[in-house]
């Protein structure tokens, strides 16, 4: 017990021996005269929220021109997706062109 006692009080001692340093936090650069002008005039110009353009895709053909295109999604095993992606790069397509190619090839000899 007295080792205990011995700890505790060697610690207050170190404590009031080694004040804690002060540090004191950098004060805040003022703003320059250029980015209040910015802040001024973000303030002024409003920009609309979306900006992406939509644009349609080059040489994907159509059966329809009035119908759009919509996302759909299938399992195929790992190897057939290769040998598809390897066609596209081969003929300078994308890949759901050459899908979209191979159905329809598929649905006009099944007719």
């Amino acid at each position: 017990m007295g080792r205990f006692d011995a700890l505790t009080t060697l610690e207050e001692k170190q404590e009031t021996k080694t004040p804690s340093p002060v540090v004191k936090s950098p004060t805040p650069k003022q703003p320059t005269n250029f980015t209040k002008i910015q802040q001024s005039e973000a303030k002024t110009v409003k920009t609309p929220t979306s900006t992406q353009v939509h644009k349609p895709t080059n040489g994907s053909p159509i059966v329809d021109p009035s119908e759009k295109p919509e996302k759909y999604t299938t399992h195929l095993e790992p190897s057939m997706v290769k040998k598809i992606k390897r066609y596209a790069l081969d003929e300078d397509l994308k890949d759901y062109q050459v899908i979209k190619e191979a159905l329809l090839l598929f649905f006009e000899k099944n007719k």
